[in-house]
């Protein structure tokens, strides 16, 4: 095992991740519950941007060594390269749980914090895209938005013969002179949510300060942030074509901007019934109490339920430890294979729109 792993580490200095792979598999072979190598050939695969197989590898070792940090890093940064910026914060939080104070995962977490300053209205994004339906005024302005969407020049963007994205120079220099939030994205005013996030990802990519060191890149990842935290959200991408709307018929604030023009309109009045409901004090704990109270014979009978069936199953597991333990700890073993297993399909559940 141990020279396969030599072989390995040497394979992957040389750049020759593939041949690391091979290597790193040999090992794994020949010594299956080797945290170490399945962190290796996770680091190979994720230099060969085979995101997927890193993250499973990384999971093997976070399963065969819950303790060791490297596991739950190469995981988070598996995540990170793959775009999956909220599971990757996750996955560094629950490995501090772990393994606490440790460095690398409180720099995972602040580094994966900056891809998702503009992705807390993510989650949940398709599902309001169903719903969602441009108002009347959005539609009357996508003429004239689009027009101005449209880059009218080489220096705004690349024109329709050009592949977008241009460079990283020329796309600061676009967005610094977008007249709007679709200009920034480069998207029309119907654009979907995914032509949205496929955009903001492609910019992302581009401009974040952490890849992108030119003058302008952060106010124009700054620009690029806050135009899909608008357009992503039903809410705020009905205000804001209703804003693009009015900013032409407005004669008194002619040269107004969306926070300026968000700021004159009237607050919404909730019912007069809703008022009085909020004016009583304390009246924002009683649904909370009731639930509690109601569900509090219900928590109490599960309890008991659970502690008998640790008391009844008690005598079969010291029963199978003493007299069979090979098994039993083939048992066990299977059964937190699949607890992982489970854990890991909720995760991916949870976060398959990211």
């Amino acid at each position: 095992m141990a020279e396969f792993k030599e072989r390995g580490n040497e394979q992957y200095q040389a750049g020759n991740y593939a041949s690391a792979v091979e290597l790193y598999t040999a090992g794994i072979e020949q010594e299956p519950t080797n945290a170490a190598l399945f962190s290796n050939r996770s680091a190979a695969y994720l230099k060969l941007e085979s995101y997927k197989k890193a993250k499973l590898d990384a999971d093997m070792c976070i399963q065969l060594d819950p303790k060791w940090s490297k596991g739950w890093w190469r995981k988070g940064t598996a995540q990170l390269e793959d775009q999956n910026y909220i599971g990757a914060r996750q996955t560094f939080n629950e490995g501090l749980q772990h393994c606490p104070g440790d460095e690398n995962l409180i720099a995972g977490i602040e580094r994966a914090k900056k891809y998702i300053a503009a992705l807390e209205s993510v989650q949940g994004a398709a599902e309001r895209e169903q719903h969602f339906d441009p108002n009347d005024a959005s539609k009357r302005n996508m003429e004239t938005t689009t027009e101005e969407t449209t880059p009218k020049s080489s220096e705004e963007a690349p024109s329709d013969g050009e592949a977008w994205p241009g460079k990283a120079k020329d796309e600061i220099e676009r967005i610094k002179t977008a007249p709007n939030h679709y200009a920034v994205l480069h998207v029309s005013t119907e654009a979907s949510g995914a032509q949205m996030k496929k955009n903001y990802y492609t910019l992302a990519r581009m401009l974040h300060p952490d890849k992108c060191q030119l003058p302008g890149a952060e106010d124009a990842m700054t620009s690029v942030s806050q135009a899909y935290d608008t357009l992503t959200n039903v809410v705020k991408r009905t205000l804001y074509d209703q804003f693009l709307s009015q900013t032409g018929d407005d004669a008194e604030h002619p040269n107004q901007t969306y926070q300026e023009w968000e700021s004159r309109q009237q607050p919404v009045e909730l019912p007069k019934w809703l008022n009085f409901l909020l004016s009583i004090k304390g009246c924002a704990w009683v649904l909370p109490i009731l639930i509690i109270i109601i569900l509090s014979p219900l928590v109490i009978v599960l309890l008991v339920l659970f502690v008998l069936m640790q008391l009844i199953m008690l005598p079969v597991r010291v029963f199978m430890q003493l007299f069979f333990p090979e098994k039993y700890a083939q048992m066990k073993e299977e059964q937190e294979k699949e607890i992982a297993k489970m854990e890991e399909q909720a995760q991916d559940r949870m976060f398959a729109h990211v």
